[in-house]
C-alpha cells in the first residue's frame, strides 16, 4: 500500500499574477493544460477558487488552534481543583478505603523500593541506632552490670546505718 503525499500549497500571490498574465497575453485563446482545454479566464477562475479554499482552510485552522488553546487554558485552571477534590475525598474516606471505588478512585499503591534505596535506608537506620545508643529488647535483657551500692540512710538522730 503506497502512501500519497499531500501536495505542497502553491504560492497564492504568484498564482494570481500568473493567471492575470495569461489573460493579458493569451486573451481568449484555449489552452490545453494537463489534457483539459481551458480559456485563460477559466484558469483564473480556478485560481480564485483555489485561493478561496486556502483562505477558508487557514481560517478553519486558526479557529481550531484558538479552540485548542481555550481547552488548554481551561484544563490548566481546572486541574488543581480536581486534584484537591480527590485529595479531600481520600482524606475523608481514607486512602485505602473501599469507598474510593464509588468515586472512581483507586487506593494509592506503594512503589517498591529498589535494592539501592533499601540499602541506603538500612545504613541510615543502623547509624541512627548507634548515634542514639539504642538497642532492641533482647539486647537490653542481655545487659548485666553490678548493682550500684545503696546509699546509707541517715536517721534523724544523726546515726547512719
Amino acid at each position: 500500500m503506497s502512501r500519497t503525499r499531500r501536495p505542497k500549497a502553491l504560492d497564492v500571490t504568484e498564482l494570481q499574477v500568473f493567471a492575470t498574465a495569461l489573460i493579458k497575453y493569451f486573451g481568449a485563446q484555449p489552452l490545453t493544460l494537463n489534457g483539459t482545454a481551458y480559456t485563460p479566464q477559466q484558469f483564473k477562475d480556478k485560481v480564485d477558487a483555489y485561493v478561496a479554499l486556502l483562505a477558508d482552510a487557514a481560517e478553519s485552522k486558526t479557529a481550531w488552534v484558538n479552540r485548542l488553546n481555550a481547552v488548554d487554558t481551561a484544563v490548566r485552571a481546572f486541574e488543581p481543583v480536581v486534584v484537591d477534590a480527590r485529595s479531600l475525598v481520600r482524606g475523608a474516606v481514607g486512602g485505602t478505603s473501599s469507598k474510593l471505588a464509588e468515586f472512581g478512585l483507586t487506593p494509592r499503591a506503594k512503589r517498591p523500593r529498589t535494592a539501592v534505596q533499601q540499602l541506603a535506608i538500612n545504613e541510615k537506620s543502623a547509624a541512627t541506632r548507634v548515634a542514639r545508643h539504642t538497642v532492641g529488647p533482647k539486647q537490653r535483657k542481655a545487659i548485666r552490670g553490678a548493682p550500684a551500692p545503696l546509699a546509707p540512710s541517715v536517721k534523724p538522730g544523726g546515726d547512719a546505718t
